[in-house]
């Protein structure tokens, strides 16, 4: 969120790019604590560069923040101190970002990042467990969009929401650690079933996925194609006046 340290500000400042508004001179967290935005509701994106004291500022107004690596990883803007800001408190979620800056919306490769790339930033191999980043994945990010009473956990009273996996043909199959094979044995190919309330959305050998892609291209092209035009309406005699 740090406005001032972002590599591609430098780039602008070099290249004489002009800006629509002037740099604040300070960093996002601040400025946006100065103008009184943060809050429980307010949902920080990255958070990649923020200071210790920026970290006690984001707690004290009970702000959340969606950790991307992957985005974070590919623009090269660095690793976000994941460590220190569950720490500090913060509800932190797992996010995957915009297609602009990510390969796809692999839910299981970003968690598998997650943990890399906290255990490279710590270099310490117990930085972020798989048993953890699943926690981040569901009840964390959940809780990040204050909605934990409600989904992010199976227990009774919240909304039924889960993924049915198979490991079968995997490497992590026998497995000794569940959430260790989920998250690094975990793809979208291997989804069997997804529910949603309690409803199932999908199902392996019901909708295949090239009918559904096939229905979402033709959606697409009906929605950009240009509007037909309007009927010509045929020029009509006026009504002879009351004399």
């Amino acid at each position: 969120m740090r406005l001032t340290a972002c590599p591609r500000l430098s780039i602008a400042r070099a290249t004489s790019i002009p800006w629509l508004v002037e740099p604040p001179g300070t960093t996002g967290t601040r400025l946006l604590e100065r103008e009184g935005i943060l809050g429980s509701n307010v949902l920080a994106a990255h958070c990649v560069v923020v200071d210790r004291e920026e970290i006690d500022i984001l707690a004290q107004h009970d702000v959340a923040v969606a950790h991307c690596p992957r985005s974070n990883a590919y623009v090269g803007c660095g690793i976000a101190p994941v460590r220190e800001l569950r720490e500090a408190g913060l509800r932190v979620g797992i996010g995957t970002d915009g297609v602009s800056s990510t390969p796809s919306h692999d839910f299981y490769d970003e968690l598998r990042t997650a943990v890399m790339t906290a255990r490279a930033r710590e270099r310490r191999p117990d930085a972020l467990t798989a048993s953890e980043v699943l926690e981040l994945a569901t009840l964390g990010s959940a809780r990040a969009l204050n909605l934990g009473v409600e989904i992010g956990s199976l227990v009774p009273g919240k909304r039924a929401d889960l993924q049915v996996v198979s490991l079968a043909g995997s490497h992590w199959l026998p497995w000794e650690d569940p959430a260790a094979a989920v998250v690094f044995g975990g793809s979208p190919e291997r989804i069997l079933a997804t529910f949603v309330d309690g409803k199932p959305v999908y199902e392996r050998g019901g909708l295949e996925w090239h009918e559904l892609t096939a229905a979402a291209h033709s959606a697409r092209r009906a929605m950009l194609a240009p509007a037909a035009p309007a009927a010509r309406v045929e020029e009509v005699a006026p009504l002879p006046r009351a004399r």
